[in-house]
């Protein structure tokens, strides 16, 4: 399975609507500000400030895209403290700071319930109503889901793995790269949160999740990330920017450990209809640290299994079958990330760029408040949070990308990072 599980199963048929729609979004439309649309009220250093990103920089939750989750998203809320006017749903061509910001309930639109699949609108995984209008003549957002560091500056490319989100390639920036509309505005100021997109294929895999060969090593994926680098250094309006590490995506709520399941077997109702094998509560030392990797299972391999038996029919959890993530598996996901991050954080200093890693806002968060991220399923099925928050309420349902609220933390985090490293005086968005 590739990238488009995350949007679950997205169908190939949007790209021919893309291409019927390119009109909305091409080339020629997309075009730097002019003087009139830079901001008089931000610093210099951010009046071009652009969004280079994957699916959580674009606004992805819930598995699905629509306006309303784009203009909630972190860059959104960044531009807006830096002092840039930013869009609306109706009027975003009036912005210093533009979104290509898609039509209500979606593209596709997200769940409303993840048990039931239920979407926005009633809408189903293939629904797309595009792009809205009016049509901004620059954006700033230059994120889409499923894009890889790679995708960053070349969409032609032997390592470059087809997938059902390329639509957004489109959709998005009309088949332009990001870096080639960052060139084309002129930024003066970047984030760029690459890196989780380029290993995740490994944890929605329904095949084989955690296999090596769907993710790039340290080495490739350090090469393509130099590339970009490099790409970026030409600009001469480039004055800053932060590079924002990978997510370790092995704590994502979308994978819990076997452990997890094995306490919700023995637990009512579940202890009458679940059993878990032992294989399932493996775990293996992670080289280098003092910590364990342990088996991982994913969400849509698990989930069934824990509803019928829910239902009243008899479960057993195996955990030596291909579709569950190993323990060795695990290790090798945890180690690689560490190295993309180790990677990224080298290029932030050789540049004299900020550095975040959003793994410590992760880990602080589930230490500060166990509510805001629940590994399935780790919790009572007669919990009301379980219904309408199953994977704590820092996750959306789709349990890989942020909430609102988490978005706000984000946020939160970056314009510290920036404040310290620029001595930039951005307001907080909760001082």
């Amino acid at each position: 399975m590739d990238r488009s599980l995350r949007l679950n199963r997205f169908v190939a048929g949007a790209l021919v609507a893309a291409t019927l729609t390119m009109s909305a979004c091409d080339k020629d439309s997309l075009q730097p500000p002019t003087a009139s649309n830079v901001s008089t009220s931000a610093q210099p250093l951010f009046t071009r400030y652009v969004a280079m990103g994957n699916s959580i920089t674009s606004g992805i939750q819930s598995g699905g895209i629509n306006d309303s989750l784009q203009l909630a998203a972190y860059p959104v809320l960044l531009a807006s403290q830096m002092g840039l006017t930013t869009p609306t749903r109706t009027s975003s061509w009036t912005s210093e700071w533009n979104v290509p910001l898609m039509n209500g309930p979606g593209c596709p639109p997200p769940y409303t319930d993840i048990w039931t699949q239920a979407r926005l609108g009633g809408g189903d995984a293939t629904t797309c109503l595009f792009r809205s209008t009016p049509i901004p003549t620059f954006v700033n957002n230059v994120a889409f889901a499923g894009a890889t560091a790679l995708e960053q500056t070349t969409y032609y490319d032997p390592g470059i793995v087809p997938a059902n989100t390329d639509v957004y390639k489109t959709f998005l920036l009309g088949g332009r790269t990001p870096f080639e509309v960052v060139k084309d505005m002129q930024a003066t100021f970047v984030t760029v949160w690459s890196g989780s997109t380029d290993i995740d294929d490994a944890l929605t895999d329904t095949d084989n999740p955690g296999d090596p060969s769907l993710y790039p090593d340290v080495p490739t994926f350090t090469s393509w990330y130099t590339a970009l680098m490099d790409s970026l250094n030409t600009l001469e309006s480039l004055q800053g920017g932060v590079l924002i590490g990978a997510v370790n995506v092995t704590s994502a709520p979308y994978v819990s450990p076997g452990g997890a399941y094995f306490l919700a077997s023995q637990q009512p109702p579940l202890n009458a209809f679940l059993t878990v094998d032992a294989n399932c509560l493996a775990t293996v030392p992670i080289p280098g640290t003092t910590q364990s990797a342990p088996v991982l299972i994913p969400f849509h391999y698990g989930a069934p299994i824990m509803g019928a038996a829910a239902a009243g029919f008899p479960q057993t959890l195996d955990c030596s079958v291909d579709e569950v993530i190993s323990a060795n598996e695990a290790s090798e996901m945890i180690i690689t990330v560490a190295g993309y991050n180790a990677a990224i954080e080298e290029a932030a200093v050789a540049r004299d760029w900020a550095y975040w890693d959003p793994n410590v806002l992760l880990n602080d968060l589930q230490q500060q408040d166990p509510s805001s991220i629940l590994l399935f399923p780790a919790f009572s099925p007669l919990d009301p949070q379980h219904a309408t928050e199953p994977f704590g309420w820092a996750l959306s349902l789709d349990g890989l990308h942020p909430s609102d609220s988490a978005h706000v933390l984000i946020t939160e985090a970056l314009v510290d990072v920036i404040n310290t490293k620029y001595t930039a005086g951005i307001p907080q968005i909760n001082p």
